[in-house]
């Protein structure tokens, strides 16, 4: 619950035991959960998985859509924020506290993320995952992280001005661009996925969960999906629909998107 993991996120930045990871607190929260489906006061509401073809469909309207430098920057970082979403199996919180530091470049081009804040590390030790980049390099997550740090770089080298000069005319993005030199930012601890003012300028603090549910049910909506659809899409959709692809025996997904871990 939102409780929860606010009483765990400052049991965590004071260097205090996450009391949520208590199997006590664990079993309280089902049966209570359990208590109120059984009661129908909360009926379980199941984000809808976004598929890879789906997902295409997002991410390749997002980027003909960006026709100006501010709408050029909020393609970026959502085209990273649901392709590292869907390949690393992400819920919105994970995403929401993912930082730069968290994320290391390969030689192959890939990407590999380790992070003790992701909820299937339950010893807390650091759970390591990796992406190798893609054939396809529109639906490459190394490369959609690259273009997005290339903003983050500018944003806080150079402000406003930077991401401008950046920007300001649009980009052809035809090829990959992940064995490129990775972009400088001022400190690793930064944040990944940051705020876009309507003005263009970048925020320093993340992206909070509601405001990644949010940017993933806007995307479906500029994509042309039906309202329906979009009102059962959401900040759990990226993990479901990575998962139902996995266990998709004739999925092509791992084609498209080649994840170990």
């Amino acid at each position: 619950s939102r409780w929860v993991a606010s009483i765990n996120y400052w049991h965590r930045v004071c260097g205090l035991p996450v009391p949520g990871r208590s199997p006590c607190v664990k079993d309280a929260l089902a049966n209570a959960r359990w208590e109120y489906r059984k009661n129908g006061d909360r009926p379980t509401k199941r984000a809808h998985p976004l598929r890879i073809g789906e997902l295409e469909g997002i991410v390749g309207s997002s980027r003909r859509d960006a026709t100006t430098w501010v709408k050029r920057a909020r393609e970026r970082r959502d085209s990273a924020l649901l392709l590292l979403g869907f390949a690393f199996e992400f819920r919105r919180s994970e995403l929401s506290t993912l930082t730069v530091a968290d994320v290391t470049w390969c030689r192959d081009g890939g990407l590999r993320i380790r992070s003790s804040r992701l909820q299937e590390d339950l010893a807390g030790d650091g759970l390591v995952k990796h992406v190798q980049s893609s054939p396809d390099h529109t639906m490459c997550v190394p490369c959609a992280y690259g273009r997005w740090l290339e903003v983050v770089s500018a944003a806080d080298g150079f402000g406003r001005p930077g991401v401008i000069r950046l920007l300001h005319q649009h980009d052809e993005f035809e090829g990959h661009v992940c064995l490129s030199t990775a972009p400088g930012v001022n400190g690793p601890a930064v944040p990944v996925f940051r705020a876009i003012r309507a003005n263009g300028n970048i925020n320093l603090v993340a992206l909070s969960g509601a405001a990644i549910h949010a940017a993933i049910r806007r995307r479906a909506a500029l994509a042309g999906h039906s309202s329906e659809f979009v009102e059962r899409v959401g900040g759990e959709s990226l993990r479901a629909g990575s998962v139902a692809e996995r266990l998709d025996n004739d999925s092509p997904s791992c084609r498209t998107i080649r994840r170990t871990g």
